[in-house]
């Protein structure tokens, strides 16, 4: 699908960005209607939807508070936090068997 302004392309969108964007609305949807069929509010104390990537925020909340250690923690998640800010993804320092402390640290 072509959007023209005169004589100029201004928007191209392709078979596969249309697909893209229903897979992503399809997610959001689903996650919205599990939110709401658990009892959990679909927006936080600020009014702001929460979205998929809110559970990776919780998770590492509560297990940092579990006293899990940040670098094994860093581990399980993919990525570390240097000096600027910057995520870098690196391979995993520990064993299997040792990441699998921070998921039994969460307690339900």
């Amino acid at each position: 699908m072509r959007l023209y302004w005169g004589n100029r392309d201004v928007l191209s969108i392709t078979k596969k960005d249309i697909k893209a964007l229903l897979q992503r609305y399809l997610i959001l949807y689903v996650f919205h209607q599990v939110l709401v069929d658990q009892g959990i509010a679909p927006e936080n104390k600020h009014g702001e939807h929460k979205v998929f990537h809110s559970l990776r925020h919780t998770f590492v909340t509560k297990v940092l508070a579990s006293g899990v250690s940040l670098g094994l923690l860093q581990s399980v998640v993919g990525h570390e936090m240097h000096d600027a800010g910057i995520t870098k993804r690196y391979t995993h320092k520990f064993a299997v068997k040792g990441l699998l402390e921070v998921v039994d640290a969460l307690k339900f």
